[in-house]
């Protein structure tokens, strides 16, 4: 479905995932009522996407299931991105402090569980995450909703820059 119209949101909005939306990545868990804040509004081919990250609230209850899952495919947990008819506004449940110490607590709970994961399938993504990065974060930023979003914002702009090529 192309969305060429700006959606009525803006970063920094709180927002909940409507009833009867899955997770989109792994596509077997039902997120309906989870909630967070907008963190970027993009267009990608023609359509508009809506990145939020999770709040503490949502991120305390995600299942250990859908953790490891996400860890394991190298995908952010508490950052997704949705269409604009998937969300919903809501009021604010905690702060940005809050989900800074939820995701620390995440990170000693599972730690990497992707380095130990001797079944991991490779990823098509990471190559090209590979190529358009020339330098390796720090660990714990991976864990860090900002240095993620910071990273797949520099991915988006380099793959622009390079498909102008």
């Amino acid at each position: 479905m192309q969305t060429s119209t700006k959606p009525n949101l803006k970063i920094g909005d709180n927002v909940k995932v409507k009833k009867g939306t899955d997770d989109g990545y792994i596509g077997k868990y039902d997120i309906s009522g989870y909630e967070g804040r907008i963190f970027d509004i993009y267009q990608t081919l023609g359509d508009w996407l809506v990145e939020v990250e999770f709040d503490s609230i949502t991120i305390s209850q995600l299942p250990g299931s859908y953790i490891k899952d996400y860890i394991r495919e190298e995908i952010d947990y508490a950052i997704k991105d949705f269409q604009p008819n998937e969300l919903e506004l809501s009021e604010p449940r905690d702060t940005i402090a809050d989900v800074k110490a939820a995701r620390e607590e995440i990170r000693k709970k599972y730690g990497f569980i992707s380095i130990l994961d001797k079944e991991r399938k490779p990823r098509p993504m990471l190559k090209l995450k590979t190529e358009l990065l020339s330098f390796t974060p720090d660990p714990d930023m991976i864990f860090s909703g900002v240095a993620t979003a910071i990273t797949e914002k520099y991915l988006r702009d380099a793959e622009k820059r390079r498909n102008k090529q």
